[in-house]
C-alpha cells in the first residue's frame, strides 16, 4: 500500500507545490554567499527531489534528504548524520551540528534543531541554531518563537540573519 500511495503522490502531487515570492532569489543569494544548502523533509525523498525539480529549485541544494524507509528522519538527531555523511562523507564521530542552522516553520523542525545531540552520540556542545520562518504561516507558534535565534517573517530576510549568525560563531 505504501508504494502505491507514494507512486500516486509522486506522479501527481508535486505539481500542486508552489513557491513563495522571493524563494529563488534568496536561495541564489545564499548560494553566492557560499552557504551549503540542504533540504531536509519528511516527504518521500524521491517526491522531494521531483518537487524541487518541478519548481526549478533543485539546483540550489547541495543535498536533498527525504524520508527513506529504515532511515532516521527529523526530528530525530540521528537524521543529521545522514546530512553530514551525504555532504562530506563524515562518520558520526566527526559530525558536529554546531555549525549548522535549521530554518523551518513547524514544531517538528524546532524539535530537530533543538534535539539532544549529546544523548545521540554527538560531541559535547553540539547544537544547531534554529530560525523560525513564518512566511505563509497563518498563526505563529509561541514556543517556536521563544526558542528561535531569529524569526524571519519573509524569506528575503534570511541572508542578513545568516550573515549575522555566522559572524557570531
Amino acid at each position: 500500500l505504501w508504494s502505491v500511495y507514494n507512486s500516486a503522490l509522486m506522479m501527481n502531487c508535486y505539481q500542486q507545490f508552489r513557491t513563495y515570492s522571493g524563494v529563488a532569489e534568496t536561495l541564489q543569494k545564499l548560494q553566492e554567499l557560499d552557504f551549503a544548502l540542504v533540504a531536509i523533509t519528511n516527504l518521500d525523498e524521491e517526491l522531494a527531489v521531483r518537487a524541487l525539480s518541478f519548481l526549478y529549485l533543485k539546483k540550489y541544494f547541495t543535498l536533498i534528504v527525504g524520508n527513506q524507509r529504515g532511515q532516521p528522519n527529523k526530528p530525530l538527531p540521528e537524521a543529521f548524520y545522514r546530512i553530514e555523511r551525504g555532504l562530506y562523507g563524515l562518520t558520526p564521530h566527526e559530525v558536529n551540528p554546531r555549525w549548522s542552522v535549521m530554518i523551518g516553520n513547524s514544531q517538528r523542525d524546532m524539535s530537530f534543531a533543538t534535539a539532544d545531540f549529546l544523548a545521540a552520540g554527538y560531541p559535547q556542545g553540539s547544537r544547531m541554531a534554529w530560525i523560525y520562518g513564518t512566511w505563509g504561516i497563518p498563526s505563529k507558534d509561541p514556543e517556536c518563537i521563544k526558542r528561535a535565534y531569529a524569526v524571519a517573517d519573509s524569506i528575503s530576510e534570511l541572508p542578513a540573519i545568516l550573515m549575522k549568525l555566522a559572524s557570531e560563531m
